[in-house]
């Protein structure tokens, strides 16, 4: 589980770094050649660690009842 966390956040990181250098003028040939790339990256990591913070909490809170 834990490297599930590190792949999304790093997944998240890349796409979150590409996005913001583009908008600053940094990198914009590269981010428009990539740009579903990137996008698919940041919407995975994001998505990804949503559902890993979920599962946590049902997990957490399945554990606290018993």
């Amino acid at each position: 589980m834990k490297y599930f966390i590190y792949f999304f956040a790093l997944l998240s990181t890349i796409g979150g770094l590409a996005f913001t250098l583009s908008f600053f003028g940094v990198g914009e040939e590269i981010f428009n050649s990539y740009y579903f790339l990137f996008m698919t990256c940041l919407w995975i990591g994001i998505v990804g660690s949503l559902i890993l913070k979920i599962r946590s909490r049902n997990n957490q809170n399945k554990s606290s009842f018993n």
